[in-house]
């Protein structure tokens, strides 16, 4: 049973491990995205004037689409760490039964 459970704990940490650099990257990429967001509400006049919606879309289009790819990255990471969890603990009552 001690051996089971080391490795259903490094198993558990090595499934889990990138989810703390993906949570890191999800804070910082949205972050990216809100400056972009009020840098382009401060600057809308310049903007309309000359004509840079396109431009600015572009820019507020790929932050958001590094928000989107993060996102579904943790969503992915966590279903398998989750259905690692759900694994063990059926696995683990075998065992005590």
């Amino acid at each position: 049973m001690f051996v089971f459970t080391l490795l259903v704990t490094a198993v558990a940490f090595w499934i889990g491990r990138p989810l703390i650099w993906l949570n890191f990257w999800f804070q910082r990429r949205t972050a990216d995205y809100r400056f972009g967001l009020v840098r382009l509400r401060e600057n809308a006049e310049n903007v309309a004037f000359y004509h840079g919606d396109c431009e600015e879309r572009g820019g507020l289009d790929y932050r958001f689409d590094r928000v989107i790819d993060n996102t579904w990255e943790r969503v992915y990471r966590l279903i398998k760490l989750y259905g690692w969890n759900l694994l063990t603990n059926q696995t683990s009552a075998v065992f005590v039964g």
